[in-house]
């Protein structure tokens, strides 16, 4: 995913790491998602591997829909 996505690149369904997340979908940096995580603002990640953490794309395109 390039800087440019839109909620309409984003996979209906899967996985998407926070580098492909911000600033691209979310105009945020990381610290400030983590963050939102944290204060229940955006939905949680899931762990994947044990350095591989990851947020589901129907999560985030949800989250993405309700700001509208």
């Amino acid at each position: 995913m390039t800087a440019a996505a839109t909620a309409i690149d984003l996979p209906k369904t899967g996985f998407i790491r926070s580098r492909d997340l911000v600033p691209g979908l979310v105009p945020i940096g990381r610290s400030t998602l983590h963050l939102w995580v944290k204060q229940g603002k955006f939905p949680a990640p899931v762990k994947l591997a044990p350095a591989t953490t990851a947020w589901k794309c129907e999560d985030v395109r949800a989250w993405m829909e309700a700001r509208k």
